[in-house]
């Protein structure tokens, strides 16, 4: 009977991991939409942009029927928005997980005074989810200001772990003689988590256990009815764990640079609200991105990663959308990093 059990229950998984790598996304362009409308869509699919026009939505391809059937005004933009990915050559460009991991290991190796890792997990396929913590100054965990700079909690945003790649390396082996980078970091400790969704990542798909995962943070007024995510629900214990100052979570694309509140266009308290906009100013300053609050400069976006943290903890929280195109061309990388090398800078010297 224990055999017949076990079966049934990798079977299971078997299935489920089928059904996951089958996902096609849709992606659409919302016409000039009413309120009630608007309210409905962002409330069952996720708005990624505003446009002089409308919006536009990704909508998972078994969920067209229901996309279509609340709104006539629409226009299909594209049948497979990863089709890219689909290609081997155009794919292998990109890093697996484990050559993330790999690239990390050996700058541990090489600058294990300043570098270090700590696994806070397993995803459900048994990768482990790990943090990768730069404390140059050696200081005392328990006392030190840490920082939180996340990247793929989409795994179909391949752009954002190859540019955080980057600026950790440049951060590790130059900061012996970066004096700005030193100031910055005097009294801060910075943790790198690469890759949030692993299993996603891999599959190059956006979705993690056919969810998307920055709708799976609790929010004020919805904090048990929300859709449940494996490797959120360990992060968000990481979270709480490490108490993080602040924080900032890459995706892409859009060129923004935001903050909360995403759930609700009501503003954050008047002191936060400041310091945000100056934070986000002085962030967007170099490479013109737009920049605001999240509800605002995109659409209500209920159960991302900002809100959670900075309602649950007080934690300056932000998102970023990096450039135009979140899975560029390879040969576009060194621009995406100098367009965001002053982003980076700005986000460690304001908070």
């Amino acid at each position: 009977m224990m055999i017949v059990y076990r079966f049934f229950i990798l079977l299971s998984f078997f299935i489920f991991s089928f059904s996951l790598s089958a996902e096609t996304l849709l992606h659409y362009s919302l016409i000039n939409p009413k309120v009630e409308t608007l309210n409905l869509v962002a409330d069952q699919f996720e708005i990624v942009k505003k446009t002089d026009d409308g919006y536009e939505v990704y909508v998972l391809k078994e969920k067209k029927n229901q996309f279509e059937r609340l709104t006539k005004k629409f226009t299909l933009l594209s049948n497979d928005v990863n089709a890219l990915l689909k290609n081997p050559q155009f794919n292998n460009q990109y890093k697996n997980y484990d050559q993330v991991l790999n690239a990390l290991t050996d700058l541990i190796k090489n600058w294990p005074q300043y570098f270090s890792e700590i696994e806070y997990g397993k995803s459900l396929a048994g990768a482990s989810l790990k943090a990768f913590i730069f404390n140059p100054n050696n200081l005392d965990l328990k006392i030190a200001k840490k920082m939180l700079i996340t990247a793929a909690t989409h795994g179909d945003e391949l752009v954002t772990v190859e540019v955080l790649l980057e600026h950790m390396k440049n951060m590790i082996v130059g900061y012996g003689n970066d004096s700005r980078l030193k100031n910055a970091l005097s009294d801060k400790v910075i943790y790198f988590i690469p890759v949030v969704s692993p299993d996603s990542f891999n599959r190059r798909q956006r979705y993690v256990e056919g969810k998307d995962p920055n709708r799976a943070y609790p929010w004020p007024s919805n904090e048990n009815s929300r859709q449940r995510v494996g490797v959120i629900d360990q992060l968000m214990t990481f979270f709480e764990q490490e108490k993080f100052y602040s924080s900032l979570d890459l995706h892409a694309y859009g060129e923004m640079v935001m903050y909360p509140w995403g759930y609700t266009t009501t503003a954050p308290d008047a002191q936060s609200k400041t310091l945000f906009d100056q934070a986000v100013f002085e962030m967007s300053r170099e490479n013109n991105y737009k920049h605001g609050q999240i509800s605002t400069t995109i659409y209500v976006a209920k159960g991302n990663s900002a809100d959670f943290y900075f309602w649950k903890y007080k934690t300056f929280a932000l998102a970023a959308e990096i450039g135009k195109e979140k899975i560029p061309n390879f040969s576009k990388i060194p621009q995406y990093v100098k367009e965001t090398k002053e982003m980076f800078y700005k986000y460690l010297e304001t908070f």
